[in-house]
């Protein structure tokens, strides 16, 4: 098992957190580039800022691994949180909005500990089982409101 971090999900890459700019929108994407992903691996994906209220929840990608991987989508405290999805040889796209599965539903708000140290919640892939090499390859697209914004 083995930690890794998306572009969007490396420490000094903030949540965004403009409450005048009504839904906003992150993606993280991330590539095996040669190295191999098993079965327990962690992979950050991008962090969300205390009180936002996530509304869509978008998960893509592709693996040469037989049979395909399947991920767990949460955070890394509740690693099963918004559910599973899986990517095989072929190109997968998923909204996990509508997922029976998962343990919560949306829209779903981000409340932490008024005396939290960290401000924001690092959504993560959990890799359930599986395995792919250099060709792996996914991504999440989030989208959430802070209060006083407005949705559509």
């Amino acid at each position: 098992m083995a930690t890794k971090t998306a572009d969007a999900g490396h420490d000094y890459v903030q949540p965004r957190a403009n409450p005048q700019q009504g839904i906003t929108t992150m993606v993280a994407n991330y590539t095996a580039n040669g190295s191999t992903i098993s079965s327990g691996d962690v992979f950050w994906m991008l962090k969300v800022p205390h009180g936002a209220t996530i509304l869509d929840m978008r998960a893509w990608g592709r693996s040469s691994g037989t049979g395909g991987i399947v991920f767990n989508v949460g955070t890394t405290g509740s690693a099963s949180l918004f559910g599973p999805f899986t990517i095989s040889a072929t190109h997968q796209y998923v909204t996990l909005t509508s997922g029976a599965s998962a343990t919560q539903q949306f829209p779903y708000l981000v409340s932490l500990s008024d005396d939290a140290a960290t401000r924001h919640v690092t959504l993560a892939f959990t890799v359930a089982s599986g395995t792919a090499t250099a060709t792996g390859s996914f991504g999440l697209m989030v989208s959430y409101t802070l209060p006083g914004q407005g949705t559509p």
